[in-house]
């Protein structure tokens, strides 16, 4: 707002203040610029310290720790490594040992339980295949289950006619 530029001549304190009002209501103020606009560059982050220990293994090739006298600290963390990665393994060779006999003995047990039904089981075959096969070597009993099956024969015969002369 251009305050300079307008003149209250002859006006009370009140009118110059309702004046003021309206000009202001007429025209007003400018927005608040966006806080992505920033002047200056004290807004982004500081760079990371350097850090203290000047030597970084990281980006070192392997060439570089076959040609240099190694750092006792680097050598001692390689020694625990190495044996952590030792007790690792044996543990989990202990682990396996222990998961193939787990297994072996349930195998074996459950061969046995077979063996058991199957021994039953051939027991019972041969009561029954013993009581039901019995091939008799007489003439006699071959007779008369000849004329068993002649009379059931002729039973059948004689319904099949009864139900041809039944009135429908």
């Amino acid at each position: 707002m251009a305050d300079e530029t307008i003149c209250f001549s002859g006006s009370s304190a009140e009118e110059i203040e309702q004046a003021k009002l309206f000009w202001k209501s007429i025209y007003p103020p400018a927005k608040p610029k966006s806080a992505l606009n920033v002047k200056g560059i004290d807004h982004r982050l500081h760079t990371a310290q350097k850090p203290q220990n000047e030597v970084n293994y990281a980006h070192h090739g392997i060439e570089y720790f076959k040609t240099q006298d190694m750092d006792p600290a680097l050598d001692r963390y390689k020694q625990d490594a190495e044996r952590q990665r030792i007790l690792e393994e044996a543990e989990y060779a202990e682990k396996m040992q222990e998961f193939r006999k787990e297994a072996q003995y349930l195998n074996q047990k459950r061969k046995q339980e077979r063996m058991k039904k199957e021994e039953i089981s051939s027991k019972v075959m041969q009561r029954t295949h013993d009581q039901l096969i019995q091939i008799s070597d007489s003439e006699e009993e071959d007779e008369e289950g000849r004329q068993a099956m002649d009379d059931i024969e002729k039973f059948e015969a004689r319904l099949v006619q009864q139900e041809k002369l039944k009135p429908s």
